[in-house]
């Protein structure tokens, strides 16, 4: 496993084709390692990293501009921070502080592949914040931790993640999946806030909050609105917004508004709508492509299926099958 490094324009962005060394200074390439870059926008970078460096050989000092969160998936390699030691494999997740010396070593060949994920600093740290309140304290160092077990739903969401990317989702899916997969690995905190010992008064303005975003989405679903976009309008961080959203209404954000999106198509499509394309892009999806997939797996049929034969008992039928979702 190499470096996660940043240019120094965002503060925690990889360099694409290329991983910068001892902390970042320098940006020239390393002899053995690989990074593919799965996703970049202001609010989140996402990469595979490949290292095949021969095993048994110690790396050289190595540190991380920005924070990330780490998640092998093939291999083993040997992570040295300080006096501090972790085999690091697919039953792990690994936590970097970024400007945090390490060193790397890989007891068997094959080297390792790892998915790296660096949300934003200071949305990293609202998700650490709820696990660990006094990582407000520390913003330099938000992980007191290095590692923590990798777990099933952590996995899940590792996957979900990785095909939102393949299918081409928006950016707001593919940050708030991120977030959670985030939040999914970090070790469980002693104690959590629930809907049974919150005050009214909270549970009050945790509701406003979420009437407020869907009130948003109803007026501009159409748009490419992000989850930093809609987290602004209301004054909250993003990821606030995803867990306070989903606890209030029973759906995660992305698929609030792609609900909206896909019930504006089948009135569009009953209408004889025939350019599928320009539909999907006034909608707010990616392409056709992206369209035709999700009204599928919503709906059990492609939109040129469902314009066939629309009529209204269908459309009041295809609206109540698929709930809220």
């Amino acid at each position: 496993m190499g470096a996660w490094y940043a240019s120094r324009r965002g503060g925690f962005w990889p360099e694409p084709r290329s991983v910068g060394r001892f902390r970042g200074v320098s940006a020239e390439r390393v002899p053995g390692l690989e990074y593919r870059e799965l996703h970049r926008s202001p609010a989140l970078a996402i990469g595979l990293v490949h290292c095949r460096l021969p095993a048994k050989a110690r790396g050289g000092e190595e540190a991380t501009l920005g924070h990330s969160v780490v998640f092998p998936r093939s291999g083993t390699f040997v992570r040295e921070t300080g006096r501090r030691r972790v085999v690091a494999d697919v039953s792990k997740v690994l936590f970097f502080n970024g400007g945090e010396p390490y060193r790397v070593t890989h007891p068997l060949d094959g080297g390792d592949c790892c998915l790296v994920v660096a949300p934003r600093a200071a949305d990293l740290l609202d998700v650490v914040t709820l696990r660990d309140p006094w990582a407000r304290d520390r913003p330099d160092s938000p992980f007191a931790m290095d590692h923590a077990r990798a777990r099933s739903r952590a996995a899940l969401f590792q996957g979900e993640l990785l095909g939102a990317i393949r299918r081409g989702s928006s950016e707001l899916s593919t940050v708030e999946l991120a977030l959670e997969l985030v939040n999914a690995a970090l070790p469980q905190a002693e104690t959590q806030s629930s809907a049974s010992d919150r005050s009214a008064r909270t549970r009050r303005r945790h509701a406003e909050l979420a009437e407020a975003v869907q009130v948003l989405i109803a007026e501009r679903y159409w748009e490419p609105l992000t989850l930093p976009d809609i987290a602004s309008e209301v004054g909250v961080t993003p990821f606030h917004l995803s867990r306070i959203f989903h606890d209030i209404v029973g759906l995660p954000v992305r698929r609030y508004l792609r609900g909206h999106r896909l019930r504006a198509a089948l009135v569009r499509l009953a209408e004889g709508e025939r350019d599928l394309t320009s539909l999907a892009v006034e909608l707010g999806f990616s392409d056709h492509g992206h369209f035709a997939n999700t009204f599928r797996a919503e709906f059990g049929r492609t939109p040129s299926e469902f314009r066939r034969t629309a009529s209204g008992a269908q459309i009041r039928v295809a609206l109540a099958s698929s709930g809220a979702a």
